[in-house]
């Protein structure tokens, strides 16, 4: 079983090289920033590069499958027709919206509609 060892953000500025030799002995080491863990070092292993890679086309093709089950119709379409649906979608949201951008939406729903904290 690994050990883990628990380390500040400034304790692993100051001893890195010494730190990613432990780590290649196959220690894992967790990265604290004021307390609070924020990152693990651990061994690398040649998986992590698949892993790495296939991870957000995975999920594309996870929601794209699952979308084109309930809606088979939109497999036949081609781009110039999905982005003339995207625009007429878009024209008929414009009018339903009271906002002209999200940062005016954005200052309203956190109770800022005159932008008075001005960030």
């Amino acid at each position: 079983m690994e050990r883990i060892n628990f380390i500040n953000t400034r304790e692993f500025k100051n001893r890195a090289t010494q730190i990613l030799r432990q780590v290649q002995k196959d220690q894992v080491i967790i990265i604290t920033n004021r307390g609070k863990p924020v990152a693990t070092l651990k061994g690398f292993n040649p998986r992590d590069l698949v892993v790495a890679e296939d991870r957000h086309d995975s999920l594309y093709q996870h929601l794209r499958q699952q979308i084109l089950k309930e809606s088979p119709e939109l497999a036949a379409r081609d781009t110039r027709q999905i982005a003339t649906d995207f625009e007429k979608i878009t024209a008929k949201m414009r009018k339903q919206i009271a906002y002209r951008t999200w940062e005016e939406m954005d200052r309203h729903l956190k109770g800022d509609p005159y932008d008075l904290t001005g960030y």
